[in-house]
């Protein structure tokens, strides 16, 4: 149930919800019989009906005879019973928490089933999507702009496939670090089924610190049409769709189109004119309402009044920010250097002139300056700010000079962080995929007979040592230490 509005819902509402639900589940039942339900007078009265009642709305026998047996009280029960001992959120087109993106869209999913953190539903959003055999080139740029996406405060939404999905929330989960809260996946499959089997790891890691979404129900067979149902969902839940790479036929070209047709922003990343890669976004081009994208700057600058309606419970405590301003630091379109191939995520500028990602002018002072950020003012943590003003203590980031490069910079936050308290060295496994790693890069099957550590486990580590920075992914499945 789900549990931001279920209890503002009356007895005949909450009624029709479960009925919704039933439906939703029962087999053979689409979208377009339950849309021939919802507009039916009476329909609490659904539990009572026979055969013959939802034949005289358009179902087929089967269809009748099958819903008819889902809507029995012990059938309901036993499906809440199910999720619940799974922790599934269930939310209906009926609940207030029901993205609103979704609502203003054709076909929206009756029925979402949710794991990780819901409120990610509700934040300003940008799909990033592409083929699932990407090049280096394509899973550097997926990475780099997500990141840089996160950092200007999106929440980064695709689909979990392999290639530039895979590529899109290792980025996004990277830029949010620890906070989490940056990425979105949502399935073609049912939602505590994850697919493919090679990203169980990154979608542990999603779940823990994301969202992970699916449409279907839990335990139901899928099949290819599956995916491309829920690229509608992708692109409705986003401001806009970035193609970083799509061959002809690609999925990630469906999930444009549907953009195209919720009239939401589409945007496609070029790429060589003879690699295989870029024809399908090449193609897309051509189409009215697609621009390229060189620069994340201009997507976050296009997009930055949507972050005013990002809210989250730092944002509300009820302590001052000593850093707060009257107007949010938001970034000027255009006023960003080209992310693409950057080692930074970040890649705006703010109206003061200072990078995103680089320390202010300031920093270099005897004070040190509030720690950069590039999310809008307002958007700031205030219970993180007041901590630290009260502690006296300044965040590495904010006492280094705003000249020093990004490399070097990097350098200096790690020995910051051992100066501190130690840099965290990640698990045995990890380093021991590391050490193998220091040679030569190496295939996970080569790793998983040097290393001992069984398959399902080191995919898993391998999507860790990502996140961190650690390892990047090669083409033909190869490692190599970053």
């Amino acid at each position: 149930m789900s549990e931001g509005g279920a209890n503002k819902m009356d007895d005949g509402s909450t009624l029709l919800r479960e009925i919704l639900i039933g439906l939703h589940e029962t087999e053979g039942v689409g979208w377009t019989r339950i849309r021939n339900f919802m507009a039916c007078r009476h329909k609490e009265e659904a539990l009572s009906w026979r055969e013959g009642d939802w034949m005289a709305i358009g179902f087929r026998r089967r269809e009748a005879e099958a819903a008819v047996r889902r809507l029995r009280p012990e059938a309901m029960e036993a499906s809440r019973r199910r999720l619940a001992s799974r922790g599934i959120r269930v939310v209906t087109r009926l609940d207030p928490d029901y993205p609103s993106s979704l609502e203003v869209v054709n076909e929206p999913p009756w029925v979402l089933y949710a794991l990780g953190d819901w409120s990610l539903a509700a934040r300003a959003s940008i799909a990033v999507v592409g083929t699932r055999t990407a090049t280096a080139y394509g899973r550097k740029v997926a990475e780099d702009l997500a990141a840089a996406l996160v950092s200007a405060g999106f929440v980064i939404v695709s689909g979990m496939a392999r290639g530039i999905d895979t590529a899109a929330h290792i980025g996004a989960m990277r830029a949010a670090g620890e906070a989490g809260g940056g990425t979105i996946a949502v399935l073609g499959t049912p939602v505590d089924h994850p697919y493919p089997a090679e990203n169980r790891g990154l979608y542990r890691q999603i779940v823990k610190t994301g969202l992970v979404l699916s449409e279907v129900p839990p335990g139901a067979a899928t099949d290819k049409w599956s995916f491309l149902w829920r690229n509608r969902i992708i692109a409705g839940l986003s401001h806009a769709t970035v193609v970083v790479e799509a061959g002809t036929g690609s999925g990630a070209l469906n999930t444009a189109d549907w953009a195209l047709k919720y009239s939401r922003g589409v945007f496609a990343v070029p790429g060589p004119i003879t690699s295989p890669k870029s024809v399908g976004v090449l193609g897309l081009t051509r189409k009215d309402g697609v621009r390229l994208l060189i620069d994340a700057g201009d997507l976050i600058g296009e997009y930055a009044y949507c972050l005013a309606d990002n809210v989250s419970p730092a944002q509300v405590a009820d302590v001052p920010d000593p850093h707060a301003q009257d107007d949010p630091e938001v970034p000027e379109p255009g006023a960003a250097g080209p992310v693409f191939g950057e080692s930074g995520a970040a890649a705006a500028t703010r109206r003061d002139g200072t990078r995103v990602g680089t320390a202010s002018p300031e920093a270099a002072g005897p004070k040190a300056a509030k720690p950069e950020t590039a999310r809008p003012a307002t958007a700031r943590p205030k219970v993180a700010h007041a901590e630290a003003a009260q502690s006296g203590v300044a965040r590495p980031e904010a006492a280094m000079p705003a000249t020093v490069p990004g490399a070097s910079r990097r350098n200096a936050s790690r020995s910051a962080a051992v100066e501190a308290g130690g840099r965290h060295e990640g698990s045995p496994e990890e380093r021991r995929i590391l050490r193998l790693l220091e040679n030569a890069p190496c295939t996970i099957d080569e790793l998983a007979e040097k290393s001992g550590i069984p398959v399902g486990r080191l995919h898993a580590v391998l999507t860790g040592l990502q996140i961190a920075g650690r390892i990047a992914q090669r083409p033909g499945l190869r490692y190599e230490i970053v």
